[in-house]
């Protein structure tokens, strides 16, 4: 186990590499400069010369491979930068924000977790029955529907109408408790998680009836195994198994495609900390959340790969 372990390690670092670089560059040849913005900021005449000192002083007009070395050595000594427009140290920025975006995923992958599979079960079971075709229409709909179209149509009814949840907003666990923070991205993570729950229960249901289709399930029955056992005990291990990356997957996806959802519920987290960066050009900023999503992503896939390698031994990385 140990040495499976190091080679996904050592696999990770070639990984965040390309994600620098990738980073790096796109942020580069998108249109604008940050120095226009801090000025404007400041109260500071846009002038041709200013926008150059300022520039000169953050050292964008320095060779662009002067800047990409710097700019890795700075990440690779644990120097990420400080913000343009507040100067506070990036990751000080991220740690504020950081609790609603994980408290958000967290709460998506929970759902998918406890809806997605259990449907898709059921509609393997019950295939080709009214049930199974009703949840699988169902989740047609709700697959072919936008995520932020769901999450308006909850805060109109759910929120405004009907006053279940909050409409906007998040209250820290600090200040308000912890279930008190989970009743805030509730709403998000469900109208968010609908489409994707809809999605990975038809996985689950094609995975499931992959299984029953296989020898040892027809084994099991000509041994008169109760159905309910061979369901619950056999085929259901093994479809876990295929979709567990999925279920996994869908706590990154939630924490990376959060900018769109804390937007519309009014959310001060990650994704709003990105996509205000990017609008202002914060090229510290913008690379530090970007860098700092992946680091999550790669742990939540080393930690995937451990379960699966507990599960089956016989994986290996060649």
């Amino acid at each position: 186990m140990g040495k499976f372990i190091l080679k996904r390690l050592l696999l990770m670092i070639p990984t965040l590499w390309i994600i620098l670089t990738i980073v790096f560059v796109l942020m580069r040849v998108v249109p604008g400069s940050p120095a226009v913005g801090m000025l404007q900021d400041m109260g500071v005449e846009l002038t041709v010369e200013n926008v150059e000192a300022l520039e000169e002083e953050l050292g964008l007009n320095d060779p662009i491979v002067v800047q990409y070395v710097r700019y890795i050595k700075d990440v690779v000594t644990g120097n990420w930068g400080t913000s343009y427009y507040d100067g506070n140290p990036v990751i000080q920025n991220i740690l504020n924000v950081m609790e609603p975006t994980l408290m958000y995923g967290w709460t998506y992958f929970v759902i998918h977790m406890l809806t997605a599979i259990p449907v898709g079960v059921i509609c393997a079971v019950k295939r080709n029955s009214l049930l199974d075709y009703s949840l699988t229409f169902g989740s047609l709909i709700l697959m072919v529907i936008p995520g932020f179209c769901l999450s308006l149509l909850g805060v109109y009814f759910l929120a405004f109408k009907l006053g279940w949840f909050p409409a906007l907003g998040y209250t820290y666990i600090a200040k308000g408790g912890f279930w008190n923070a989970l009743y805030c991205v509730l709403l998000p993570a469900l109208m968010t998680g609908l489409g994707g729950v809809a999605g990975l229960a038809r996985h689950t249901r094609s995975a499931m009836l992959d299984v029953l289709n296989q020898d040892y399930i027809r084994t099991a029955r000509a041994k008169g195994l109760p159905e309910r056992m061979i369901y619950y005990k056999h085929a259901l291990k093994n479809t876990i198994s295929v979709t567990g990356s999925m279920v996994i997957g869908s706590f990154v996806g939630a924490v990376g495609g959060a900018s769109i959802t804390e937007k519309v519920f009014n959310i001060r987290g990650m994704g709003r900390l990105a996509l205000d960066s990017l609008t202002r050009r914060d090229y510290p900023q913008e690379t530090a959340i970007v860098l700092f999503t992946a680091f999550i992503g790669l742990a939540t896939n080393l930690i995937n790969d451990i379960v699966y390698k507990l599960v089956d031994p016989r994986i290996e990385y060649e």
